[in-house]
């Protein structure tokens, strides 16, 4: 019976073809779309815990890099790439936070096949992809610029976009932080906005889920929770202008963006990717 990596890499290779993703060099099962010379849209795949019994279990988990990161890891396992690669249940949720929309949690939260059934795995494996094609696939296809980069990092992966103050921009703790993109997309005034909009955004999500029964906070935990926010916010405002003010700041950023850039490209190329 053939593997459960090899059903996902015969499938999805065959049926992400289309849609412009290669399989990089190397063992891991990451399949990866290359976007002019800045951006790569990825999907893999990570086994979960067993539910049921006789039955296994997985995850279909894609998502976005920009080569202005420290590092686009994939040497990494999927599942250790967990801080900024989603299921299909996370993008669903995400897309929508205030829609009434039917619950799919059991449908989405994992797929399953019967343990040592080749054709049920086989099955199993199609009916991700449709399910991915409906749900991840449209999103990263609006992902074609920064701009949309941008967009879909606020979305769905605003904590990569924190700016640290370090000398060394914290790249070699945190690979996957995107913040210096923030300089590639926003003047001030910009960044100002979406800082604005971000923090109205999740305090319209955290009430939601309050009002809905979703959340244990109490309307008074939350205010505390924003009023931290708020200095949190000013406190990027501050970093982002620094970047953007200050001669010296600003030249060793757009150094560092450039030495990123350059290196990823370069390992991207590693992979068999053309960039």
């Amino acid at each position: 019976m053939m593997s459960l990596n090899i059903a996902f890499v015969e499938i999805y290779g065959e049926l992400l073809a289309p849609y412009g993703y290669k399989k990089i060099k190397g063992r891991r099962p990451y399949f990866v779309r290359v976007v002019g010379d800045e951006i790569v849209h990825i999907i893999s795949y990570s086994t979960r815990p067993m539910r049921r019994e006789g039955y296994k279990e997985y995850i279909i988990v894609g998502g976005v890099a920009t080569v202005y990161r420290y590092r686009i890891n994939l040497d990494n396992t999927p599942r250790d790439n967990f801080g900024w690669l989603k299921s299909n249940l996370d993008y669903y949720h995400k897309s929508e936070p205030f829609g009434k929309k039917p619950n799919r949690f059991n449908e989405l939260y994992t797929f399953s096949y019967k343990a040592g059934d080749e054709e049920s795995m086989l099955s199993s494996v199609r009916h991700s992809f449709e399910i991915t094609a409906e749900i991840m696939l449209p999103i990263f296809n609006r992902v074609v610029d920064l701009k949309t980069c941008m967009d879909y990092f606020n979305m769905y992966s605003p904590s990569l976009l924190f700016l640290y103050r370090e000398e060394d921009f914290e790249g070699k703790y945190n690979e996957e932080n995107e913040g210096l993109l923030n300089l590639k997309v926003y003047n001030i005034d910009g960044y100002i906005k979406n800082k604005e909009n971000q923090h109205e955004e999740s305090k319209k999500e955290m009430l939601n889920d309050i009002r809905n029964g979703k959340s244990g906070l109490t309307i008074e935990a939350l205010e505390e929770i924003m009023q931290e926010n708020v200095k949190g916010t000013l406190k990027q405002i501050e970093t982002f202008k620094k970047y953007m003010n200050d001669p010296e700041t600003n030249k060793r950023v757009m150094q560092e963006l450039e030495r990123r850039k350059k290196s990823n490209i370069e390992i991207l190329r590693n992979y068999g990717l053309e960039i």
